[in-house]
């Protein structure tokens, strides 16, 4: 691999040495091509390129590469710290009335933070984090931003590991808790441990002020020894909107759902019906997503997904199971990229055809063939390029 190749690994997997390893253990042998996306030459990248020059000539530019992302570390950690510590400033010195709305969640946190911006945007001045940004740094740069006189700062968070959640409350200060979903999303950065993820998301109540609530999705089964001052429980995401809008004192009437770009869209394109749910996928989005494609009318029904990630042990099980419910609603089902190649053709065996190809190039070509005006697409995942 070359170096330029080593530095778009690095920074598609946020220069995490466990994700690096784990990617370099499944993936002998394999380089990874900037197609999707072109690697940024941030000064990181920068500092990286050199040293990686200059320690691969006595070891492998493998090697080299997590070496030099080791001596990086305590001039990584220092600079963390100082924007941590100037967020926490600025959240209490400039901001000490704002009243902050913590969203935590396996999946659907991005559309309850949005649907809850458009509703309370009807009485108050609201920011919230940008996008999907839900890290300790994205969270503290947000913060940072933040304009004088907003009133809720609203702040979608995740973990990646235990203390994560933790660390992100510590700083904001939440007054309201909302969590979404809990499953096994990101469960191989817990080492398959659903109990530790489990216990990763509910962080989130512990750090709710005594006089705020945390409101939480039913479904989701409460871990023992949790401390949770007030609890109110919904349903679905409209639900979820209208508690906290009644909390803050907003008309129902104001009661706004937010949609998401690449979430369950459904729009027609030249005569094709395309459903877009390419933002991301887990067990319960890929199944929501096949069941609008069974209620779609089309003279043919088409899935493209390179399938579902950082599932752990169970993403195999997950994709061979999705893949044959598709099998009961899909006319073809494309298979997109290395990562879940075997578990999806395997479940998708009972289909009526099933095509592999390896990147999206190929998808366009197939997709030329086979589909006809009035056939529905659904595009379930978009998956980044050290996947194919």
């Amino acid at each position: 691999m070359t170096t330029r190749q080593l530095l778009y690994l690095a920074q598609l997997e946020n220069y995490d040495v466990t994700c690096l390893r784990t990617w370099f253990m499944k993936n002998p042998g394999r380089g990874v091509e900037e197609k999707k996306h072109r690697l940024v030459w941030t000064m990181k990248v920068r500092v990286l390129f050199v040293l990686i020059t200059v320690i691969s000539l006595f070891v492998s530019k493998e090697k080299a590469l997590f070496v030099s992302l080791y001596c990086l570390t305590p001039f990584d950690v220092f600079v963390k710290s100082v924007v941590y510590g100037c967020a926490w400033a600025v959240r209490r010195i400039l901001h000490p009335k704002m009243r902050v709305i913590g969203v935590a969640g396996s999946w659907g946190k991005t559309t309850m933070k949005m649907s809850l911006a458009a509703t309370l945007n009807s009485k108050y001045r609201v920011i919230t984090t940008e996008g999907n940004i839900n890290t300790i740094m994205g969270v503290a740069l947000s913060v940072l931003r933040l304009p004088v006189g907003t009133e809720i700062f609203i702040c979608e968070m995740d973990a990646f590991y235990r203390g994560e959640i933790a660390r992100v409350c510590q700083l904001i200060q939440p007054e309201v808790g909302v969590l979404t979903a809990v499953g096994p999303m990101h469960l191989e950065r817990f080492h398959d441990d659903m109990n530790a993820l489990v216990r990763a998301q509910f962080e989130l109540p512990e750090y709710v002020k005594k006089e705020g609530v945390f409101f939480i999705q039913e479904d989701i089964q409460i871990p023992k020894g949790v401390a949770i001052q007030s609890m109110k429980k919904f349903k679905e995401v409209e639900d979820g909107v209208r508690e906290v809008a009644k909390y803050f004192d907003v008309a129902l009437s104001q009661i706004q759902l937010a949609r998401v770009e690449h979430r369950n869209e459904v729009s027609v394109v030249n005569g094709l019906i395309i459903i877009d749910d390419a933002y991301n996928s887990n067990p319960t989005g890929f199944r929501r997503a096949l069941q609008t494609l069974k209620n779609t009318k089309a003279t043919m029904r088409i899935i493209v997904t390179p399938g579902m990630i950082e599932l752990g042990a169970v993403q195999e099980k997950e994709n061979r199971e999705a893949a044959q419910e598709a099998a009961k609603v899909c006319d073809v089902i494309i298979v997109v990229g290395e990562e879940n190649k075997k578990a999806l053709v395997e479940g998708a065996r009972g289909a009526k055809k099933t095509v592999w190809v390896p990147d999206l190039v190929e998808v366009q070509q197939q997709l030329r063939v086979l589909a006809k005006p009035g056939s529905a697409i659904l595009f379930e995942n978009d998956l980044t390029d050290q996947y194919f």
